[in-house]
């Protein structure tokens, strides 16, 4: 999600939609992490920097810091 809106980030409530959407696309390419998808709780990053980051891009992770 970081790499797709680098600047913007995902915006803020949108973070369960877009881990939603990441995980179809990477479930299939990583088959053996089914499991893990499943039983992993989405509503968030489970890091509050990378949630911090994937919501509201790099200028605004920067600013916290600051």
């Amino acid at each position: 999600m970081i790499e797709k809106n680098p600047f913007t980030g995902v915006g803020p409530g949108n973070y369960n939609r877009e881990i939603g959407k990441s995980r179809i696309e990477h479930s299939e390419e990583y088959r053996e992490l089914y499991y893990f998808y499943e039983t992993t709780q989405r509503g968030h990053a489970h890091n509050d920097y990378f949630h911090l980051l994937a919501v509201f891009g790099i200028p605004s992770f920067l600013l916290f810091f600051y």
